[in-house]
């Protein structure tokens, strides 16, 4: 009788996961960001962001849940190049996807969780590390994807932090880049 349960719960378990349907892939593209309140207004700091994906459907297929794990550059430069801030962040976002048109066309809103991994300020060319900014960023998230196949996706987002970064600064960044789905 122990053994007819365990092989019934286990059967009931490979086969509710095998019913999972999850679309995952991997992701990377470039940040044009500035940081409000620094005085340096414009996205002229560029940076490169990447990472990987996981989608899972929720109800009939219109909507999706999205899982990210990223690494994102973001700060900002001056008008004539000889100030930059830069940094580098580990960020989770989540993002609740709707299909718009059905396809080829998807849209989502989300927000992240960001963990600063780097921080450096270069003036005329002398870098040094700095600590100006907080350890944490919350950005609020939009985005656009536009399938181009059914494995390759063109990705455009906007992100602007929750709560402040320091003492009175904003990330704001628009991202544009390709994803590349591994399982269909």
């Amino acid at each position: 009788m122990k053994h007819s349960i365990t092989l019934i719960f286990t059967l009931f378990l490979c086969s509710t996961l095998s019913a999972q349907l999850f679309k995952g892939g991997i992701h990377g593209g470039i940040v044009a960001s500035q940081i409000d309140g620094d005085k340096m207004s414009g996205y002229r700091k560029f940076s490169p962001y990447g990472g990987l994906f996981v989608r899972h459907p929720l109800g009939t297929g219109k909507w999706s849940a999205q899982l990210e794990l990223n690494y994102a550059g973001r700060g900002a430069r001056s008008d004539d190049g000889n100030i930059r801030t830069s940094m580098g962040y580990a960020e989770i976002p989540l993002f609740v996807v709707c299909n718009v048109f059905h396809f080829p066309f998807q849209i989502r809103a989300g927000m992240a969780a960001s963990y600063k991994i780097f921080e450096k300020t270069e003036t005329f060319g002398i870098v040094s590390s700095s600590n100006d900014y907080g350890s944490w960023d919350f950005p609020l998230l939009v985005g656009v994807d536009y399938q181009i196949t059914e494995r390759i996706a063109v990705d455009a987002r906007f992100s602007y932090s929750a709560l402040r970064v320091g003492k009175q600064f904003y990330h704001n960044a628009l991202s544009f880049g390709l994803r590349y789905y591994i399982a269909l």
